[in-house]
């Protein structure tokens, strides 16, 4: 069974956690009572303790000590509920802080980019010299997916390049809206844009390249978010900013 702090030190280290945390707890009641109490003892003796000093005072009656230390103490009080009030406003703004910050994320869209490739249903012979082989055509597309609860609207997509010359300007059209809880769109299809895949494909060794987003919720809220090129993703590029 561990030792129990002192009181004194106890309420110094609490002091010092309520100084450190930049905000009062439950803890500071104790502070208060001993200020209270030692504010009592030194009204109760000021006279005594003056004149051990050597200081020279009138005898103080006890009626006046009484009125000192009810006006002392109701200061104390005022203090301590100034305190109390205060507390239970900083909860408050907390907690409707807290409850903004819930609603914005339930209202708030995300949105995911992907590079997807998958096969097309046709499929044909490449016959060589002595060989004929089967073959598959892939087909590649750069979609965007709204993961969030909220809906994106006017979606705004700038990507940068290093050889920007070989891409049309502009190349992405403003998205006019991307439905919540999976929603996508198309927003590039390279089936016939083979040097542009070759550009855009995240997969391929070289290529590096970062696309930033600009959309609003429902409630014009703006939002920014910025994707990189990244082969070890599952769909190709990590989110950098958000």
């Amino acid at each position: 069974m561990t030792e129990k702090e002192p009181f004194l030190k106890r309420t110094i280290n609490r002091w010092k956690y309520i100084r450190q945390e930049g905000y009062w707890c439950k803890g500071y009641k104790e502070m208060i009572a001993i200020i209270g109490v030692i504010g009592v003892i030194l009204i109760t003796f000021s006279d005594y303790i003056f004149w051990s000093f050597g200081g020279k005072v009138a005898n103080v009656t006890f009626a006046e000590k009484i009125q000192a230390t009810t006006l002392f103490l109701t200061g104390v009080v005022i203090f301590w509920y100034t305190r109390e009030t205060y507390d239970l406003k900083c909860i408050q703004n907390k907690q409707i802080e807290e409850t903004r910050r819930q609603t914005e994320l339930q209202q708030r869209p995300f949105l995911r980019l992907e590079w997807n490739t998958y096969p097309l249903s046709t499929e044909g012979y490449l016959t060589g010299k002595d060989i004929s082989r089967r073959y598959t055509t892939y087909h590649h597309q750069l979609i965007l997916v709204n993961t969030g609860f909220g809906v994106a609207v006017n979606v705004e997509i700038n990507i940068s390049l290093k050889n920007i010359k070989l891409v049309p300007k502009p190349f992405f059209k403003t998205v006019t809206a991307i439905s919540s809880n999976g929603g996508k769109t198309q927003i590039f299809d390279a089936y016939d844009k083979e040097e542009l895949r070759e550009i855009l494909d995240p997969t391929r060794e070289g290529n590096s390249y970062e696309v930033t987003i600009h959309y609003k919720n429902l409630e014009k809220t703006s939002y920014k978010q910025v994707f990189k090129t990244s082969p070890n993703h599952n769909d190709a590029f990590e989110v950098t900013d958000w």
